[in-house]
């Protein structure tokens, strides 16, 4: 799969295989991110986190982008 056919808003599931955390790790990623993007006067939805804003704040490129499944260390 690649960045295309990713979720417009991806879930802790799919912020953890792309950053190849944990859940609970996700979950944090995700709150924090939301944070940022409410100060900034985004609306935002709990457990999820827009694409474009998480590739942009973890520096990703969307254009060489493959997703695969993590299944941790």
């Amino acid at each position: 799969m690649n960045y295309e056919q990713l979720p417009v808003l991806l879930r802790a599931e799919e912020v953890g295989n792309i950053a190849k955390c944990s859940a609970s790790k996700a979950y944090k990623i995700m709150k924090d991110m939301n944070k940022r993007l409410e100060k900034e006067g985004f609306t935002t939805i709990n457990s999820r986190v827009s694409k474009k804003f998480f590739f942009e704040s973890l520096g990703l490129d969307k254009d060489n982008f493959i997703y695969e499944i993590w299944e941790g260390e």
